[in-house]
């Protein structure tokens, strides 16, 4: 008799431990769920943001450049046409490419430096001001 109850009590206390066990792990992997699901909607996330970002970015870039092309085609008209040059018109024409190419790079160099943060490599020179 006392065998037996010895022997119960063994498989009580074994079938008990393997459905603790079963009951951590499945408790972990719903864990594990809940954590892809997390991280899978933060990349959801940024990956719209980078998209509304480039969108912005290509908007930004096109207008002066769209602008330089127009007046880049001005320019070549003029230059084709027979008969003298209007100096002041095609130097207006030039000036208004110049500025547009400042205009460009300069939203080159801020996209550069949006990713130069990003990636931890800008460096930042406190000044009193």
């Amino acid at each position: 008799l006392g065998t037996v109850l010895i022997s119960g009590l063994l498989v009580t206390l074994l079938l008990f431990l393997m459905t603790r066990a079963q009951v951590n792990a499945r408790a972990a992997a719903e864990a594990a769920s809940a954590e892809q699901q997390r991280l899978a909607s933060e990349a959801r996330t940024a990956v719209r943001v980078r998209d509304e970002f480039l969108g912005v970015a290509a908007h930004e870039l096109r207008t002066p450049l769209t602008s330089l092309k127009l007046q880049l085609q001005l320019l070549y008209r003029q230059l084709r046409q027979p008969g003298p040059l209007d100096a002041e018109r095609v130097e207006r024409g030039v000036e208004s490419c110049e500025r547009q190419t400042t205009r460009l790079s300069q939203l080159v160099d801020s996209l550069l430096d949006v990713s130069r943060l990003m990636h931890g490599r800008m460096e930042l020179r406190l000044e009193a001001l």
